[in-house]
């Protein structure tokens, strides 16, 4: 009959289902997926319990600049090397991140590469790009980066000159 399927034809379907489901479970749960970035949490027969949140922040360094659009042309290996399985130390000993608890940030030396005064040429040239203590760190208001000095809530209630500010008139201190 149409619609019909023969008896013991909707177990054998069943199993056929749940093993390409059971296949796909384990891709999606694995190194080459989630698993790249998350802590999965395994119960009885590495069943996943629960993913563990990445806990990545906005911003890294509360009172650092940073703009990876600014750095586009740069290789992402060129200060991401570990995230890379062909990575290798400077012994040629691969040394790729194997786990999702490495924060892979550059030091401060891979920054120096190219923010540091103009050296050689060629292809020993090093530097040149701006090295200002400011081009890194930020003074005023480290602490809340997405509010910059333009920002809103920063703005004084009332604006005045530079010589109003000077003599404290707008923040309500004693002239000494």
């Amino acid at each position: 009959m149409p619609g019909k399927l023969p008896e013991g034809t909707t177990a054998k379907i069943r199993d056929v289902v749940q093993g390409k489901v059971q296949t796909a479970e384990r891709y999606v749960w694995s190194k080459a997926t989630c698993e790249e970035c998350h802590y999965v949490e395994r119960g009885a027969e590495a069943k996943v319990k629960s993913i563990v949140p990445t806990n990545v922040p906005d911003v890294w360094f509360k009172s650092a600049i940073f703009d990876h659009s600014a750095h586009r042309a740069v290789d992402c290996k060129a200060c991401h090397e570990r995230a890379y399985l062909d990575s290798k130390d400077e012994q040629g000993i691969p040394n790729a991140s194997a786990t999702n608890t490495d924060v892979l940030l550059p030091g401060v030396s891979t920054c120096l590469k190219c923010h540091a005064p103009r050296s050689g040429s060629g292809n020993t040239a090093k530097g040149g790009a701006r090295s200002d203590c400011t081009e890194c760190h930020r003074y005023h208001n480290g602490g809340e980066p997405f509010a910059g000095i333009g920002a809103k809530n920063r703005a004084p209630a009332h604006l005045g000159s530079i010589e109003d500010f000077l003599s404290e008139t707008l923040h309500g201190g004693n002239s000494p």
